[in-house]
């Protein structure tokens, strides 16, 4: 499933979302994706948020998504650490809380707005009971009928 196609339409068929996949306490409700830059993940990533709250699954969203070569080390009390290899040039772990979207119906583009971004490099923090860490970058993302916008100083989703 590509970003394009899951902002397109969040009802693809193509979409599959289970509910029991990671059932860790720490991880319950939160949707994670790997190769995010690389593989230009992040609108299907906000898609799938999108789904849990519209399909009831919860009243927000959350998402962990990496990029290659990247790790988010979680400890049973919930702090995370981000780890990375040196030479990755995009050594980044994305925290992503929204709450209700606006537009998430079949063959509708996707609208969900002010999606909280934070943007953890490695040696970061995270904790995921508060859902805050330390050494992050914040911004804020919009989906607006399929297109993505950020609230970045030169406008980068990533």
């Amino acid at each position: 499933m590509t970003s394009s196609q899951a902002l397109a339409d969040p009802f693809n068929q193509n979409i599959t979302l289970d509910r029991e996949f990671l059932a860790l306490p720490l991880m319950q409700g939160i949707i994670t994706d790997q190769h995010l830059i690389e593989r230009d993940r992040i609108g299907r990533t906000l898609t799938f948020m999108a789904r849990i709250v519209a399909d009831g699954w919860a009243p927000e969203s959350k998402a962990i998504a990496i990029d290659r070569e990247t790790a988010v080390l979680v400890e049973a009390s919930g702090r995370s650490t981000i780890v990375a290899n040196a030479d990755h040039p995009t050594p980044f772990a994305y925290f992503i809380r929204g709450g209700t979207p606006q537009v998430v119906a079949p063959n509708t583009p996707l609208t969900y707005l002010n999606l909280d971004v934070q943007r953890a490099q490695p040696g970061s923090t995270f904790n995921l009971g508060r859902w805050k860490g330390t050494g992050l970058t914040s911004y804020t993302l919009n989906v607006n009928a399929g297109v993505i916008s950020s609230t970045q100083p030169d406008g980068s989703i990533y």
